[in-house]
């Protein structure tokens, strides 16, 4: 489960919200709010009453004090929030940055048929004596339904048995479920599941009701892995490019978009990438431009997509032998992570997605470095729970640093380590003779001698880097002839600005920021005179 501390469940009236609140605070030890009963704790007053008497913006003001005050405390708490308290932008970013917001569903006939029993009085629903109207709820759903569609996860009540709902609000916490908040109108989960991904992206189809599905993955992958994806999407178009990084291309996302277009896709169509890091850069690139943007899916089955690719909404292609030079800011809906799928792949595949946890651990969480140094072995031995674990955890520093920083304006630069001349090296050897993890492996090692040249990291520091990098089979060096052709890639670089390279440097184990450094100041460094 997330580091939350609590759990805010929102949706509309009569979806059950105290209910299951109660009921789930019970399985998980935490305690129990109604947002509603808060506020008349508060004033002393009904909340019917303040609705009816001062107005609906004198009890929105109300309920944004009582709901900070809840979400501030320090115990886990469920909080069970009203039909229109998260509508604000105040109140919904405060709920998806301090909670889990899990957003509880069901069919509109459902709700009206539990408010018709109901005798709750409703101000806002206003039918005869208090009691909620038919007409009025169905159009309250309609002017709030945008607002109800943002949550980090989703979990329908329409079955009556409270218990049952609490139980599977708990056991999608327990396996997983990793928030990420872009801003109060974007927030999303990051799910483990572990041999279970294919039911997940069904569970999430029913819930998005999409006009069209289209599943984009490769040769290699859809041999492997596409089967149970195809039999829980079955009316999905499947859209099946070749494998290797030397395919990331416009060509290939505009192959994408092609196919959509003859499948009949259109602004309510759904994209679910199922593949490593080039089939989700390249579906969610064509996700963001088809129709200007449509909703799409991130299954990575590799490590390094696990790790890195996957999170963030960031899609992209290469141009000639630029690396991601052409892409954009397009987040999925969800991101599902199944680390079984791991089993798949060799060795040295493996390895080099661990590079990218590496680097995320680096530059962001000093604790699950030293963790990764303590486990090295497990890993190299191939520890199925241990690499589950590492990967759990790495995605979860991302996504705290992606949440801070969005769209790469200045903390998120830090995911960058290893990158720049890592991207560079991959071009110079034709994106062939090196894995993507096994260049940023390279680039890291290259970054730590420049951050020890300026000062700015401890020889300490990368030592204890290259040695982790070292014990799990992965390469620290490159000839000079090797890096001398990579500089000259430098001028392609997203990072360049003029002269100078916006380059990430390690601080300290757990810390980095960003250098200003020239190519001829690389040069210099790496590549011996003539």
């Amino acid at each position: 489960m997330s580091e939350r501390r609590h759990v805010v469940l929102w949706g509309p009236a009569a979806v059950g919200k105290t209910s299951v609140g109660r009921a789930l605070a019970r399985r998980l030890g935490f305690a129990f709010e109604d947002l509603d009963e808060a506020i008349e704790r508060a004033s002393g007053r009904a909340s019917a009453s303040i609705l009816r008497d001062d107005g609906e913006a004198a009890f929105r003001a109300l309920e944004r004090v009582a709901l900070a005050q809840l979400l501030g405390a320090p115990r886990p708490t469920v909080v069970a929030v009203g039909g229109g308290a998260l509508l604000g932008r105040e109140s919904r970013e405060l709920a998806l940055r301090s909670a889990i917001v899990v957003g509880l569903t069901a069919a509109e006939e459902t709700l009206a048929a539990r408010l018709a029993g109901d005798p709750k009085d409703r101000p806002l629903l206003g039918g005869p004596e208090g009691r909620a109207d038919r007409a009025r709820l169905f159009r309250q759903l309609e002017e709030r339904r945008a607002a109800y569609e943002i949550a980090h996860g989703f979990v329908e009540t329409d079955a009556d048995d409270v218990d049952a709902i609490a139980a599977r609000v708990a056991a999608r916490l327990a396996r997983g479920m990793i928030p990420l908040t872009v801003s109060a109108d974007l927030a999303y989960s990051i799910l483990v599941a572990n041999g279970a991904a294919a039911a997940e992206v069904a569970a999430l189809e029913a819930q998005l009701s999409p006009t069209r599905v289209f599943i984009v993955t490769d040769e290699t992958v859809a041999r492997l892995h596409l089967e149970p994806f195809s039999v829980a999407l079955p009316a999905a178009r499947v859209i099946t490019l070749p494998p290797g990084e030397a395919q990331k291309n416009a060509d290939a996302v505009l192959s994408i978009a092609r196919e959509m277009v003859a499948g009949g896709g259109d602004r309510g169509a759904l994209v679910v990438a199922l593949g490593g890091g080039v089939v989700t850069d390249l579906a969610g690139f064509a996700a963001s431009i088809f129709a200007r943007g449509v909703r799409w899916i991130a299954v990575p089955t590799t490590v390094v997509g696990m790790v890195d690719a996957a999170t963030g909404g960031k899609t992209g292609a290469n141009l000639g032998a630029g690396k991601n030079l052409i892409g954009t800011f397009h987040h999925p809906v969800s991101v599902i992570l199944d680390p079984s799928f791991s089993r798949t792949e060799d060795a040295r595949a493996v390895r080099s997605g661990l590079s990218e946890a590496i680097k995320t651990a680096a530059v962001g969480d000093a604790e699950l470095f030293s963790r990764l140094e303590t486990v090295a072995a497990d890993l190299a031995a191939g520890s199925a729970d241990v690499l589950s674990e590492v990967i759990t955890r790495s995605v979860a520093i991302k996504a705290a640093v992606v949440e801070a920083d969005p769209r790469e304006g200045g903390r998120r630069m830090i995911l960058n380590f290893g990158h720049t001349l890592g991207h560079a090296i991959e071009a110079a050897t034709g994106f062939s003779e090196v894995t993507h993890g096994e260049a940023v492996s390279i680039g890291m090692a290259l970054a730590c001698r420049v951050g020890v040249s300026l000062g700015r990291t401890s020889p300490a520091a990368a030592q204890r880097l290259m040695a982790l990098l070292s014990s799990l089979g992965l390469p620290i060096d490159v000839t000079p002839a090797v890096v001398g052709r990579a500089l000259s890639h430098l001028g392609l670089d997203k990072k360049r600005v003029g002269p100078q390279l916006r380059f990430v440097v390690l601080d300290e184990l757990g810390s980095a920021s960003v250098a200003h450094v020239t190519e001829d100041q690389l040069r210099a460094l790496f590549v011996a005179p003539a």
